[in-house]
């Protein structure tokens, strides 16, 4: 487990954003091999997670800064 810590720890972020990007495309295919349930939705799910997330992002990003000025 060190090891694979001390990997991510000393690589750079386009090959950690690369790791997770390809950790989410093996799930996501997975998940559609293995289906268990065929009444799911997914794209319907994923549209609305994502809009989700871009109406999220700016706000965590000016929280963050927030955060990061009053801590100071």
């Amino acid at each position: 487990m060190q090891t694979l810590q001390f990997y991510f720890e000393h690589q750079p972020n386009s090959h950690r954003i690369a790791v997770l990007t390809l950790s989410i495309i093996i799930f996501w295919n997975t998940e559609n091999i293995i289906a268990l349930n065929f009444d799911y939705r997914k794209w319907r799910h994923a549209l609305t997670n994502s809009f989700f997330t871009l109406t999220d992002t700016p706000v965590q990003f000016l929280l963050g800064i927030v955060l990061a000025y009053s801590t100071a």
